[in-house]
């Protein structure tokens, strides 16, 4: 089941790379779209911090463990993501990250919420060309069903060991053209990458074909 939980957070986080290249433009230097997509991923873990503040500093004051005031703490969590952080100490919305973002990158986004679902980055990804890679997501789905303990996760256990073997073999196939696509966008200064990545790509197939 570890294995499976790692699976998903690399099919997670694979999907959340797919998603970020779809706001990716090469004749754009300021790339505004890109850096906001960054930020609202930001934002959502600024979200958990500042949920999660008080309760910590009183458990730790409860133990009678030396900590920091929790002004202090308050203070360190406005300076930390200035730019996130609006005068009220609020962390300002999607909407407001966007308002830079093109118009014509903005199809189908939606501002409601707090955190970008791997259902909306799937969405994202498969209008705008990356439809191919729809493997992702459901490997995504496939590993969370063992994420928490169910009779139904029970009797995916019992399944063959060729599932399990079939789902991870493509995953890493998957993970490895993701990382080659990012490493080519980003223009990586060792050549050999791609090739590297390749050669390890063609043996995890025929290994498992």
């Amino acid at each position: 089941i570890s294995i499976s939980l790692l699976l998903r957070s690399i099919s997670a986080d694979l999907l959340t790379i797919l998603y970020l290249m779809t706001f990716y433009d090469e004749n754009d230097k300021s790339n505004n779209a890109l850096k906001n997509e960054f930020d609202i991923i930001s934002s959502e873990y600024l979200h958990f911090v500042k949920k999660t503040l008080r309760e910590d500093h009183e458990l730790l004051t409860t133990l009678k463990i030396n900590t920091p005031s929790l002004e202090e703490k308050e203070e360190w969590f406005r300076e930390i993501a200035s730019e996130l952080i609006d005068e009220n100490g609020k962390i300002i919305s999607k909407k407001t990250i966007r308002r830079t973002t093109p118009d014509n990158q903005k199809k189908g986004l939606k501002n409601y919420g707090i955190f970008l679902t791997e259902n909306e980055k799937f969405d994202r990804i498969k209008s705008y060309g990356f439809e191919d890679y729809g493997f992702i997501f459901i490997a995504f789905k496939y590993y969370s069903q063992f994420q928490h303990f169910t009779l139904m996760s029970k009797k995916y256990i019992e399944v063959k060991p060729f599932q399990d073997t079939y789902y991870m073999s493509l995953t890493l196939s998957y993970m490895l053209v993701v990382f080659d696509i990012a490493l080519q966008i980003c223009k990586s200064p060792n050549p050999n990458f791609s090739k590297e990545i390749e050669e390890i790509n063609q043996k995890i197939i025929k290994h498992f074909a």
